[in-house]
């Protein structure tokens, strides 16, 4: 019988970041459906948000703020507890990610670059390029590989083993060997992540299936806030991949075409960026319809070949291939 102090199912940012914050007495071990890095975490592109006030337009930050732009963009639905802590710690917890060797952007002074998001009242989303997800998963993984934390990866965790309304451990399934293999242990924390493939259109990986969140209700654990899935509203029609939440917040134009001719779809942001209460959908033949809330509007404006550019160079927009 396979024992552990804690067994985290998830090898996502979550659960790496449960793993490498266990006591280092207690023995630990991730069970993930695939490779670590491999983990739906890998596609985040856009980045964290964080009160460093580097930005200087961001100067005037605060924990306090962002912890009210926070609760502000949750339609105050969220738990204020919570959301103060977070944006608390976040600020050391940039700084711990920094020290762990994560390659953030940086400003020409060495600080961590930072841009605005939707939602933020200052610019202050930390990121690494376009690829933020990838290089904080790897960096976790190499920081747990590095403190020697168990791995038994490609392992279908398939059920929970409860005795006397306690938890008594776990039953997994490897997928390589095809053994169904009973694992004991103290303490499981779930880090499975999302349900959004129960949706036909979702950009989660096709591994978000909420079997975590499916194995805790038939074990008879309560589950909060359901309501709430992750979406993206921004995606390439048909393929549903993702456009980074970091084009709404640069305010990136995005081109599409009607009639042979080229139309751009600009971002006017009149006040404040708002979050992800509102959503664009591009038909195949070049139509906009906006879902639009508060004071941001997305308005589609017609550039003929030749004509001025909205930062006044001009130009002439090329066909997609």
């Amino acid at each position: 019988m396979i024992r552990y102090d804690l067994l985290i199912v998830g090898g996502g940012l979550a659960g790496l970041s449960a793993a490498l914050s266990a006591d280092p007495k207690f023995k630990v071990a991730v069970i993930s459906k695939v490779h670590p890095i491999r983990s739906h975490s890998v596609a985040a592109q856009g980045g964290i948000n964080a009160a460093l006030a580097n930005h200087p337009d961001g100067a005037e930050d605060t924990c306090d703020l962002h912890a009210f732009d926070t609760i502000k963009g949750s339609d105050y639905l969220a738990d204020q507890d919570a959301a103060e802590l977070l944006t608390r710690l976040a600020i050391p917890t940039m700084y711990e990610l920094d020290h762990w060797g994560v390659p953030f952007s940086r400003f020409p002074k060495g600080t961590i670059a930072q841009r605005p998001f939707g939602g933020a009242g200052f610019p202050r989303t930390c990121y690494a390029a376009d690829r933020t997800g990838q290089v904080l998963l790897h960096t976790l993984y190499e920081q747990a590989v590095r403190r020697d934390i168990t791995f038994y990866e490609e392992w279908l965790v398939t059920d929970i083993i409860i005795r006397d309304r306690k938890l008594a451990g776990l039953v997994a399934y490897d997928l390589a060997g095809g053994e169904i293999i009973p694992l004991r242990a103290r303490a499981v924390i779930f880090a499975t992540g999302g349900y959004g493939r129960v949706y036909q259109k979702s950009t989660n990986a096709y591994i978000n299936l909420g079997s975590g969140i499916g194995m805790a209700y038939k074990a008879g654990i309560p589950l909060k806030d359901m309501e709430f899935v992750q979406f993206h509203p921004t995606s390439l029609l048909g393929k549903n991949i993702l456009i980074t939440e970091a084009a709404r917040g640069e305010g990136v134009p995005t081109f599409t075409h009607f009639l042979d001719l080229p139309i751009l779809f600009v971002i006017v942001a009149l006040g404040t960026l708002r979050p992800t209460d509102w959503t664009l959908f591009l038909t195949g033949t070049g139509i906009a319809v906006l879902i639009a809330a508060g004071l941001t509007l997305m308005i589609p404006r017609l550039y003929p070949w030749g004509e001025a550019w909205p930062d006044g160079e001009p130009g002439r927009p090329g066909r997609p291939a």
